[in-house]
C-alpha cells in the first residue's frame, strides 16, 4: 500500500468572474483515470453552452499503477489554463482528483497572463471550499486478551494510533482494530511483549481510513 496522502471527501465547487467572463472550477474525488474521465464528461454536459471545460486531475490510471497527472486547455492558448490547474491542486497536496474549471467567453480578451490568473483563481476556490482529509493506510486486526491487560492494552493502542472498531466482552476481550501500515510491525511486537506471548495480532486484511470531526471512515 501507498503512504498515507490529502484528498476531498465530497465534490466542491468555486467561481470567479473576470472581465465578464465567468470562470466555475468543480473539484471532485476520482480514485483512478476512468472516473476523473467521467467527472469531466459530466460537467460538460451541465455546461453546454461554455466555450472552454479545462481540467487537472491527479489519480492512479485505470486499472492501477503509479500515479499520474494530465492537463488539458481544451482550446486556450498553451499553458494557460490546465497547468495552473494543476498547480492548485499540487499546491493543495491533494491527490485522487479531478478538477473541471469551466469557461463562460465575457467578451473581452484577457491575454495570456489574465487567463492563467483568472484558471488558477477558479481552481484554488474549489479547492478552498473543499474537505480535505487525510487518508491513511492500515490493517483490520483482531486481538483477543485477557482481562488483566486491558488497561495496559489502551496505553500501547494509544502510543501506536491504534484504534478499537469494536469490543467483545465475554471469558476474554476480543478487539476489532484499525491498525496503521506503518504501526503494524511494531505494535504486533508491543502485544506480544504485554502479554508474554499469550496473545498475538491476527489478520492483516488492508483499508484505507481517515477522521474527521472525531468519527472514523473507512474506505473499502
Amino acid at each position: 500500500m501507498r503512504s498515507s496522502y490529502l484528498t476531498i471527501l465530497t465534490p466542491a465547487e468555486g467561481e470567479i468572474t473576470e472581465k465578464r467572463s465567468r470562470f466555475i472550477g468543480d473539484l471532485a474525488p476520482a480514485s483512478c483515470e476512468q472516473e476523473a474521465l467521467a467527472f469531466i464528461e459530466q460537467i460538460k454536459k451541465a455546461h453546454p453552452d461554455a466555450r472552454h471545460h479545462c481540467f487537472a486531475f491527479i489519480c492512479a490510471p485505470e486499472g492501477g499503477g503509479p500515479e499520474i497527472t494530465r492537463v488539458s486547455d481544451d482550446g486556450e492558448p498553451s499553458q494557460t489554463a490546465g497547468l495552473p490547474i494543476l498547480h492548485a491542486l499540487q499546491g493543495a497536496g491533494l491527490h485522487d482528483v479531478c478538477l473541471v474549471v469551466t469557461r463562460y467567453f465575457g467578451g473581452t480578451l484577457l491575454g495570456t497572463g489574465g487567463l492563467s490568473r483568472a484558471y488558477a483563481a477558479a481552481a484554488e476556490a474549489a479547492v478552498e471550499a473543499a474537505r480535505t482529509v487525510e487518508k491513511i493506510p492500515a490493517f483490520r486486526s483482531r486481538l483477543e486478551i485477557d482481562y488483566t491487560h486491558v488497561g495496559r492494552l489502551g496505553s500501547v493502542m494509544a502510543a501506536h494510533a491504534v484504534r478499537s472498531l469494536k469490543e467483545d466482552w465475554a471469558e476474554r476481550v476480543t478487539y476489532r482494530l484499525l491498525v496503521p501500515e506503518d504501526r503494524a510491525e511494531a505494535f504486533a511486537a508491543a502485544v506480544t511483549e504485554l502479554t508474554s506471548g499469550r496473545s498475538a495480532v491476527e489478520g492483516s486484511d488492508p483499508v484505507w481510513f481517515a477522521v474527521t470531526d472525531g468519527e472514523v471512515l473507512l474506505f473499502e
